[in-house]
């Protein structure tokens, strides 16, 4: 969390940063010698070396107002408590008890649940909004909906792009995604992406690992990789649910392709190859196993 002042004029959440403060304990004196404290902003980027939580990344890619689509890659456990609070910070928005607020999980988010979805949207907000205030005009009352989904079908993802692209008055949506490779690139670009830097999650870790090893350590793992991909493909042959592992593939290339394009300039040609991997994993059946043994032998150690 970013730290915020506490009643003692210190800083909470447990935040390790140092205030711009000559007392300890307090933020800063004027000549009068009264304690005040700059703008949250401005605080935030006083502080030095505290561990920023994805409330922070929300807090700061906020557009005022909301923008009607947001698009958040990750897991929903860690997320949405993080989406909650940062609404109630940036936009007074209480979730808890609030029959404007509707929360949906879905392993496959169907047509069926997107024209369930446009008609939610479509209904009238029951709660108000805010009153006006000094330096604030009055606000509308909001819908806001956190949706989740490990795979979302096409038909399904164009009905949401028809919401998006006409969306309600005053409603918002939040997707939460394992990965953006599932969107449809027309999906993708109705979202306001959010970034969250420090949900630095399995795959990021793996790639790192992965840059980091020589190639046979790197064909271990591919193989790794492979088997769960295959025990999934055995365990839900009759299943439409979409394939986590594939996902998490997915996922891997892209962290892949993070990992090598901030050192572009001495990996261009490395960043080509992950580039061209991910095209055609895109295929309606991709050999993972080329494509992963591939880059395990061609990209350089880091």
């Amino acid at each position: 969390m970013f730290p915020r002042i506490t009643d003692k004029g210190g800083l909470g959440h447990g935040a390790s940063c140092t205030p711009y403060s000559a007392t300890p304990g307090r933020i800063r004196s004027d000549a009068s010698g009264n304690d005040w404290a700059p703008p949250l902003f401005v605080l935030i980027f006083l502080c030095v070396n505290f561990n920023r939580g994805a409330l922070f990344d929300f807090m700061i890619q906020f557009t005022h107002p909301l923008h009607h689509a947001y698009g958040v890659s990750g897991e929903a456990d860690a997320l949405v408590p993080e989406i909650l609070e940062a609404l109630a910070a940036s936009v007074q928005f209480a979730a808890r008890g609030n029959p404007d607020f509707r929360e949906e999980r879905y392993e496959l988010l169907g047509i069926d649940e997107a024209h369930a979805l446009k008609e939610a949207a479509g209904r009238t907000a029951v709660t108000g909004g805010l009153p006006a205030a000094p330096g604030r005009p009055a606000q509308a009352g909001k819908k806001i909906f956190v949706v989740s989904a490990r795979g979302i079908t096409k038909d399904a993802q164009n009905a949401l792009l028809k919401i998006f692209e006409e969306p309600p008055a005053d409603t918002h949506f939040f997707l939460i995604v394992p990965s953006f490779n599932l969107l449809l690139p027309t999906l993708h670009s109705r979202l306001s992406i959010i970034q969250v830097s420090d949900s630095r999650g399995g795959s990021e870790i793996l790639a790192e690992d992965f840059l980091a090893k020589p190639a046979p350590a790197r064909i271990a793992l591919v193989q790794e990789m492979l088997k769960a991909l295959q025990q999934e493909k055995d365990d839900k042959a009759d299943s439409p649910e979409p394939l986590r592992e594939k996902e998490r593939i997915m996922e891997f290339l892209s962290a892949l392709e993070r990992a090598l394009a901030g050192t572009v300039w001495k990996n261009g040609d490395a960043l080509a190859q992950v580039l061209v991997a991910k095209r055609y994993s895109r295929d309606r059946a991709p050999s993972f196993k080329l494509l992963l043994e591939h880059l395990a032998l061609v990209l350089p150690r880091q």
